[in-house]
């Protein structure tokens, strides 16, 4: 049919799409490839129609022309077994976005040698929403406005994330508004504009990452809300819209001033902010200004047992029961200040009831974790061992099955597991062995799609109905890959995954499309426990083999509880869950730099999931998420870098590259302490270097990571580690005779 198609002969290509949309027992995929094909033919049949005049082509409405185009399609497949199961599986793909970002899209003309007809532009153009346009407001409209309207003008700017737009007005509203010398601001009226530009300039130092520019800001807006009796009306805010701002502001400026090494007025600024999200009931407020006030200021303003006493009065004050997130916090920073404190026995206590109030695998193996510690600092050494073992045993794979296993002297560096290495006959050998195809034996590690064992009817006989729909994409996509793989043996696993991601060929697009419709079905018809666990390891190896693997560890992760870590497929979730994909380019980074390879695989992973195309919000790019500033610092000092003048920082060669010699210079600051070395690379040597300085009581790194005053630096930094200790475990290989 695509032949047909690249050779412009419409008619027989639209036969051959009717004969597979009326070929029953078909993945949805191939009916969607079908639909596609034949969508092209009446494209191409319209286009081949006699030009119309310049009068009746400008008063074309897309709508018409769509439901023209699609009485095309339905003359031709509306009562074929196709378009009945598209309809059912996914209905969208039918509506006039379906077509145009599924089905006609420029990239898919691109793959038939065919080029997207002028007139179709215009149609998907004129069928889409108008994209949002700067506004641009006279200095004379200005005046006529109210408060009121240039507050809402900034907000509608701040809500299509027009910020240039949203800080020139605001300079010129606060230009305006400047007091005179001498003359006091009256309170008879809230000059709402004025207070909401301030808000709009603060917000502007954040985006620029200007923390200074963003401190005095804050500080400015904070005052005046004080200064000024405004209320919820004059920002065109209801009352929880309103307290919202106004404890934003404050909680904000108090980490700011916390920032800036300024205790005292941040714990004033807290404490205010505490009270008045009690007053107003606001507990997710409550919640943040309790973490600035202990978790940040407290901590090095206030003595342990003072520490205590405050986190006390938080457990008295808080009253909301919809999240245990914020009583867990309270429990373990209580656990772990009586640690500090030398109160072992209180931290055990502490600890012991965090275990019994929660069911979050994770918060578990941390208290048994530090169970442990504390037993262990008492100097029951045996008895410390059965908590470290719960910790292991409650969270497989996680850095308190490692920190635990580290307690405990295990050969293997977790308290999980005894064995020194993930497979007994080395890693190599299992890789090899799982992922062997031949033409006798196509899949050695991949069964065939076992048959449905459900007795009696379903509730629901569409979803029977989608259920034998998503073996046959399963039955589809395992025969595509195994006669991908046999005619391409030749290419290592790398080379494969790469053809497959970049080829556009007819198979590599469809099990491309097989698979994420497999992942994004598979939630929707859960069954029967023996028969979910092959589907799910299968759609799992599948989305790893043809290189996805950001999706194929999330997937992994989901099914992460109904899988089971210690089930026969170990390999599945260790390969899946840890792949290392671009091993050429993080080996050669790792040489250049002299980086352990196991520590880049484990900061990519963590950043990018092995996207070597993302970019993030703030311009961080590639596997590594290095931004293109702090590439070119490092990357020129490479001899090979040195004239040039920009950086390709989506190939993973050049990105790799970038962080490794990064994290060089990192681990070399922090004399190879890797917890800090991976703190700075994500919050920065500044914060990390005044966090170290501040906290030189704590003991171990365990506590440094637990005290770590970013939650997103603590999280990352617990997961780079705990990246970094399966990598090692996983990619062991066997000694040397």
């Amino acid at each position: 049919t695509q032949r047909e198609l690249r050779e412009q002969r419409p008619t027989q290509a639209r036969e051959m799409a009717r004969v597979i949309l009326s070929t029953t027992d078909l993945s949805t995929e191939i009916y969607i490839s079908a639909l596609r094909d034949l969508a092209m033919t009446d494209v191409l049949t319209l286009n081949k129609l006699p030009v119309q005049d310049a009068a009746t082509q400008q008063s074309r409405d897309p709508r018409k022309e769509f439901n023209t185009f699609q009485g095309l399609q339905c003359a031709t497949a509306c009562k074929t077994k196709g378009w009945e199961i598209i309809a059912r599986e996914d209905p969208q793909i039918l509506s006039v976005a379906g077509y145009k970002n599924k089905l006609l899209n420029d990239l898919q003309f691109k793959r038939r040698g065919l080029s997207t007809p002028q007139w179709l532009r215009d149609i998907w153009s004129q069928s889409s929403a108008t994209p949002s346009r700067e506004i641009v407001v006279s200095s004379s409209a200005q005046r006529t406005d109210t408060p009121l309207d240039r507050v809402l003008r900034l907000r509608t700017f701040i809500e299509q994330r027009q910020w240039t737009s949203a800080a020139n007005l605001a300079r010129q509203i606060l230009s305006e508004k400047r007091t005179p010398k001498g003359k006091s601001k009256s309170k008879l009226n809230c000059p709402s504009d004025a207070v909401y530009s301030q808000y709009v300039m603060a917000q502007n130092s954040r985006i620029q990452q200007d923390r200074k520019k963003f401190a005095e800001a804050q500080a400015l807006l904070v005052d005046e809300l004080e200064q000024n009796n405004c209320l919820p009306e004059n920002f065109g805010f209801d009352k929880e819209q309103f307290d919202s701002f106004r404890l934003d502001a404050r909680i904000w400026l108090a980490r700011l001033q916390w920032e800036q090494s300024e205790n005292a007025q941040a714990f004033h600024t807290a404490r205010v902010a505490l009270s008045e999200a009690a007053d107003v009931q606001s507990w997710e407020h409550f919640t943040d200004a309790a973490k600035v006030l202990v978790g940040r200021v407290g901590f090095e303003l206030l003595s342990t047992s003072e520490n205590i006493a405050l986190l006390n009065s938080f457990e008295k004050q808080f009253v909301s029961t919809e999240s245990e997130e914020f009583p867990n916090w309270i429990m373990t920073r209580k656990g772990l200040l009586h640690f500090l404190e030398g109160d072992f026995e209180k931290s055990q206590q502490t600890f012991d009831s965090l275990i019994e109030s929660t069911s979050d695998s994770s918060i578990r193996s941390m208290a048994f974790y530090w169970k442990g510690r504390n037993i262990r600092a008492r100097q029951f050494v045996a008895e410390s061992e059965n908590a470290f073992l719960s910790a292991g045993r409650t969270d497989p794979l996680s850095i308190y099955d490692i920190f635990a296993g580290q307690m405990m002297s295990r050969d293997s560096g977790r308290a999980s597991t005894a064995s020194r290495r993930a497979f007994s006959d080395g890693w190599r050998m299992s890789f090899d062995r799982w992922m062997k195809t031949t033409l006798e034996k196509p899949l050695e590690i991949v069964a065939s799609v076992p048959e449905r064992t459900r007795s009696g009817a379903l509730p629901n006989g569409e979803v029977e109905k989608s259920q034998r729909q998503f073996d046959l994409s399963l039955e589809t996509s395992l025969l595509i890959y195994s006669l991908m793989r046999s005619l391409n043996f030749e290419l290592t696993d790398d080379e494969f995954l790469t053809w497959v991601k970049n080829n556009g060929g007819l198979l590599p697009t469809v099990i491309r499309s097989e698979v994420a419709t497999l992942r994004a079905s598979f939630a929707k018809l859960n069954t029967l426990h023996r028969e979910v666990l092959p589907r799910a390891h299968q759609i799992a190896w599948l989305t790893h083999a043809i290189g996805d693997h950001s999706n194929a560890i999330l997937f992994v992760g989901r099914l992460r509880d109904s899988l089971g870590w210690d089930s026969d497929y170990l390999p599945f979730l260790y390969f899946i869950f840890y792949p290392k994909p671009y091993s050429k380019d993080f080996e050669f980074a790792s040489q250049r730099c002299g980086v352990d390879a196991d520590i880049l695989y484990s900061v990519a992973r963590q950043e990018s999931l092995f996207q070597h195309t993302v970019k993030s919000p703030v311009g961080a790019v590639g596997l590594m998420q290095l931004l293109p500033s702090t590439a070119s610092r490092i990357l020129k000092q490479l001899p090979e870098f040195q004239d040039a003048q920009k950086f390709d920082l989506t190939d993973p060669r050049t990105n790799t590259l970038a962080g490794a010699c990064y994290l060089r210079d990192l681990m070399s600051r922090y004399q190879n302490n890797l917890a800090y070395a991976v703190a700075a690379y994500n919050a920065g040597e500044s914060a990390v270097d005044k966090w170290i300085a501040r906290r030189e009581k704590l003991p171990d790194i365990p506590f440094f990571i637990e005290f770590i005053p970013f939650a997103e630096t603590k999280t990352y930094v617990q997961r780079v580690l705990r990246n970094y200790y399966n990598f090692k475990w996983i990619y062991q290989d066997l000694p040397k005779e």
